[in-house]
């Protein structure tokens, strides 16, 4: 075996370049606990300040968790209507099971969203188990290596290397990988990559890993020519590289947990006066002990022309690091943290409300967008390899705003289709829009249960009666 084979897990260099802004993602994201257990990487130790005092001031950090609820909010605002998926009948039970490991395939949309908001970027394998395929996402940190080649005038992924963790029959935590590429003869290629042990190697202390036999991907009995894997980012589908793109929101969440602390440790102090006693104790027959203690009922004896006092900081010490966080949460919500976004005080229009956001609505629009192309790349592969065929699609949801209308705009809709202005259609189009109507139910539904509840009652008009040239869209 050769030294080059035995280096299965060395990482792409560009994975090396952005390894540490995914830990800060994942640590932010994780909160508390997670933050201070990174200790000085997230909290620097002030000068002079000891080991155990370190402990107690990192202990009293105070961390707000803007990340976790950005992401929570910013998914929750895709998520809050299901993904639409086409594929062919025979095709469509694997949804409710997309893994083999029972996670829906709507649960499976909004997890692979969440990475792609959290660290910008992730992968999507087809793999076949048993007598289904199946789709398994990878982390950005498992995703440890990867080449590219132009075939045909096209860029092709031609290898990948994944990091799998599990655990042994022990219950140890071990580690192996698995390496996916194009053979010398152009077919799709897996093989597993599992640790030499301890004993088997001149260094101990070394990690090294062997090479299982390979396997070719095959469907129907012909070799895959190319790799089931889709990598993307936050920006785009492929395996370029891209930054967290909440990546800002996490170093403001950092500095603020910092002055925070600086906060929570200076309340301390203010919370916990000093005595301070110029002089000495009596030392007299009735003097037991030379230490003065507190309490209410204590009482000091001092040799005559002893003082005391206490000493405590000023309130207005604080006011400055007060400021300083009010400023930062602001920063924060302003740099993508929407459930930290302060509401206006006055009623808004619907169409103001999305004016007002519609800064975060591109980034978390283009997001959307590259994770539906992903997932819908990944997902008519699996049916192909599945033997399935026909058309395939996923569209995740763009109107990420409810937009109430107001009566006013009700209004203006009912007149405009009363005076031909707009087709029934777009009439109802709108009102659903703007939360009036009933989801899932379209025009036609809508009239056929109107006309249920009174036989009698005339219907008006039937959908497409009243079209005009002038028919036109009202936001």
């Amino acid at each position: 075996m050769t030294e080059q084979e035995m280096k299965i897990q060395t990482p792409h260099p560009d994975y090396e370049a952005t390894a540490a802004s995914w830990a800060l993602m994942r640590d932010t994201y994780a909160g508390s606990d997670a933050v201070k257990a990174g200790g000085t990487t997230y909290l620097p130790r002030p000068n002079g300040m000891g080991i155990h005092a370190y402990g107690a001031y990192l202990m009293r950090g105070d961390y707000f968790p803007a990340v976790s609820r950005s992401v929570a909010g910013l998914v929750g605002s895709v998520m809050q209507k299901p993904p639409v998926v086409e594929v062919p009948a025979a095709a469509r039970p694997w949804l409710e099971d997309i893994d083999l490991a029972d996670t829906p395939f709507e649960q499976f949309a909004a997890d692979t969203l969440r990475e792609a908001l959290l660290v910008g970027r992730s992968a999507l394998v087809v793999d076949v188990a048993g007598d289904r395929p199946r789709l398994v996402r990878y982390r950005a940190e498992d995703l440890t290596s990867w080449s590219t080649d132009r075939v045909d005038g096209a860029e092709v992924l031609t290898r990948v290397v994944f990091r799998e963790e599990y655990l042994d029959s022990s219950f140890k935590k071990s580690c192996r990988y698995r390496e996916l590429y194009l053979d010398e003869k152009g077919y799709a290629t897996v093989r597993e990559w599992t640790g030499i042990s301890a004993r088997e190697l001149s260094d101990p202390t070394t990690e090294r890993y062997a090479p299982g036999e390979p396997v070719v991907l095959t469907r129907r009995g012909e070799p895959l020519t190319f790799l089931p894997v889709v990598i993307f980012g936050s920006q785009s589908i492929g395996p370029e590289v891209e930054a967290p793109p909440l990546e800002e929101l996490a170093h403001a969440a950092v500095a603020y947990y910092q002055v925070a602390t600086d906060l929570r440790h200076t309340l301390h102090w203010l919370g916990v006066p000093t005595v301070v006693v110029a002089g000495e104790p009596w030392s007299g027959a009735d003097a037991s002990d030379d230490k003065l203690t507190l309490g209410p009922t204590v009482i000091w004896r001092l040799k005559q022309g002893s003082t005391w006092g206490v000493v405590g900081l000023n309130s207005t010490a604080v006011e400055p690091l007060r400021n300083y966080l009010l400023d930062k949460k602001k920063e924060m919500a302003a740099l993508g943290a929407r459930l930290l976004d302060e509401q206006p005080a006055v009623a808004e229009t619907a169409t103001a409300a999305a004016m007002r956001h519609s800064g975060e609505h591109a980034t978390l629009r283009s997001v959307a967008t590259v994770v539906e192309a992903a997932l819908e790349s990944a997902l008519a592969t699996m049916v192909w390899w599945g033997g399935g065929d026909g058309e395939v699609s996923v569209e995740l949801n763009k109107e990420f705003f409810a937009m109430r209308l107001e009566p006013a705009e009700v209004l203006a809709l009912l007149t405009a289709w009363q005076a031909g202005a707009m087709s029934y259609e777009t009439y109802y189009h709108n009102l659903s829009r703007g939360g009036v109507m009933r989801e899932g139910v379209d025009a036609r539904e809508e009239q056929r249960a109107i006309a249920g509840e009174s036989d009698s009652a005339p219907v008006e008009p039937n959908v497409g009666d009243r079209q005009s040239s002038g028919d036109q869209e009202v936001s």
